[in-house]
């Protein structure tokens, strides 16, 4: 009887012994596999930096290999949250091991193809020894808005691309989502030149859907005047219906439309706070709820050309905004960074693209940057 109860008491001492064993080498080792994880995502970040820096369309491809318990590894711009989708953007490159989030900030934007964890068997030898890693590929991308890092043939969907610049700063960009942003009014102002009615023809055409409101501030601009009565027309023309609006209340019916322009919003905040002028008379400052109906337009499909124009003419509050609520990193700029001082600037920094067809020179009179 004794003999059995040793030889029972040295089973259930090995069966501790090997699980206390299988325990200790498990931590050992997804500790070693959590160091692999931040370092790759360290050669990951360092590779994207030597891109930041590359001539536009220069590229390589690349492959990193992550532990299987590695849950996301994504881009950020914040390092925490990410936009859900095949494709993130950000300047934090971060992976998630369960409640951990490691991050490294970048030099420049990323577009990054988003990697999930793949669900896979993990013998107990694998939990033991760390033998299950996942290679994925990239094709790495100098783009004219930073850098993009894809499966190899895969789409780009690149949050911001330049249109045109002028001294090197974008005057008018394109972003994903299907958003065009201009940082100088006077050419719709002035209305209008061939390249102006290009760029507005080429806008409507591009963004699709033939109902457009445009959505104006100031009193003494509105496309209903004779003043646009060559830009209404000529949009009639290519088939588009335009509706304009003054903002004296509060925007809540966009869904009604396809396409929606807004002409430098928040001009009567900033030009004319205690509204003395007829320029500005009953209109009404922006809301929460304004840029809401805005997000939410955008969120269900629908397309959005912004316009602002330089500081402090008026103010870049509303439409950046506008698109931190978009979760874009991009965004108009304080200041006047060309044309300014009423010395008018022609630019030829114009990138060959469907929204600047039939544009050879683009004239800034006074224009802020936006960063792109």
């Amino acid at each position: 009887m004794s003999v059995w109860i040793w030889v029972i008491a040295s089973v259930i001492i090995g069966m501790v012994m090997f699980t206390l064993f299988v325990q200790i080498m498990s931590y050992i080792t997804i500790s070693r596999d959590k160091e692999n994880a931040r370092a790759t995502i360290g050669e990951f970040a360092a590779t994207i930096n030597s891109f930041c820096e590359a001539r536009i369309g220069e590229k390589t491809v690349a492959s990193f290999s992550f532990p299987t318990f590695v849950d996301l590894v994504f881009v950020s711009k914040d390092g925490i949250n990410y936009k859900e989708g095949s494709i993130t953007f950000g300047r934090y490159l971060c992976i998630r091991m369960g409640k951990e989030i490691s991050c490294e900030r970048l030099n420049c934007d990323l577009e990054l193809k988003l990697i999930r964890k793949k669900s896979t068997f993990l013998s107990w030898t694998d939990r033991i020894f760390g033998a299950n890693y996942q290679e994925y590929v990239f094709e790495i991308t100098k783009t004219a808005y930073g850098v993009s890092a894809l499966e190899p043939g895969m789409k780009s969907e690149s949050e911001c691309t330049s249109l045109m610049k002028c001294k090197g700063k974008t005057m008018a960009a394109y972003l994903s989502l299907g958003i065009v942003v201009l940082t100088d009014f006077t050419p719709i102002y002035e209305c209008c030149d061939q390249p102006t009615l290009a760029f507005l023809k080429n806008t409507a055409t591009f963004l699709n859907g033939s109902k457009i409101l445009i959505i104006w501030e100031g009193l003494s601009t509105d496309p209903t005047s004779p003043k646009y009565e060559e830009m209404t027309n000529m949009l009639s023309t290519e088939g588009f219906q335009v509706s304009s609006f003054r903002h004296k209340e509060r925007i809540a019916f966009t869904k009604n439309y396809n396409q929606v322009w807004i002409f430098v919003p928040g001009f009567c905040s900033t030009f004319d706070k205690d509204k003395k002028t007829a320029e500005c008379k009953d209109v009404i400052r922006w809301n929460d709820d304004e840029v809401k109906e805005i997000k939410d337009f955008v969120d269900g499909g629908g397309k959005l050309l912004l316009v602002s124009d330089y500081t402090p003419f008026t103010s870049q509050s509303i439409a950046n905004d506008i698109l931190d609520q978009l979760d874009y990193t991009s965004k108009f700029d304080d200041g006047c960074s060309c044309g300014c001082a009423g010395k008018e600037e022609k630019t030829t920094e114009i990138v060959s693209h469907p929204l600047t067809q039939g544009i050879k020179t683009w004239s800034v009179k006074a224009g802020i940057e936006f960063i792109c």
